[in-house]
């Protein structure tokens, strides 16, 4: 076990310690910031998942990333791991996980099934934490206007599919919820 000793208390405050704090702490305050623009969006069309929920997803999913990259800097810098880390397990393991997440969110309800936008839309949300968790800051905003697009481009589809006549007959799949 650590003594809590002067020394070693230091270490967590040094000069390389704030620098790695403060660019882990940049990075999920962008996350943060890129899901809410994504929840957003849907919560101002009225959907099911809104802004914190995409935030907290988006958040998470960069921490749970740029952490692997600072192996070095764990508790303090004074211990070192002795096994390799390898981030795409970490990766593979959030993109499980928020699947999992999506996947509640999917309703079938006689023959309509509703949800999968918002499902889709959160693992998106997911993506775009990693992206900003492995430093593809350009990718990240890219695609977080991507997904806010693709809603709206989506609900004119839908939209103007429920003008169309014979609609709804058969499965039905509603867009954008």
């Amino acid at each position: 076990m650590i003594s809590l000793n002067p020394s070693y208390l230091s270490s967590f405050w040094s000069q390389p310690m704030v620098e790695v704090n403060l660019l882990i702490f940049m990075n999920l305050a962008g996350a943060l910031v890129l899901g809410l623009l994504v929840g957003y969006e849907r919560s101002y069309h009225g959907r099911a998942a809104g802004m914190r929920t995409y935030g907290i997803v988006c958040m998470a999913s960069a921490a749970l990333t740029v952490f692997c990259g600072y192996p070095g800097f764990w508790w303090g810098g004074s211990m070192h791991s002795a096994v390799p880390i390898d981030p795409s397990r970490v990766i593979q393991g959030i993109v499980t996980g928020v699947g999992f997440l999506g996947a509640g969110v999917i309703m079938k309800e006689g023959l309509n099934i509703s949800g999968l936008t918002t499902a889709a839309s959160i693992w998106a949300s997911c993506a775009i934490g990693v992206l900003v968790g492995i430093g593809f800051f350009w990718c990240s905003d890219f695609t977080d206007r991507a997904v806010g697009h693709s809603h709206d481009v989506g609900a004119q589809a839908g939209s103007q599919a429920a003008l169309t006549p014979g609609h709804g007959r058969g499965v039905g799949v509603h867009a954008g919820v």
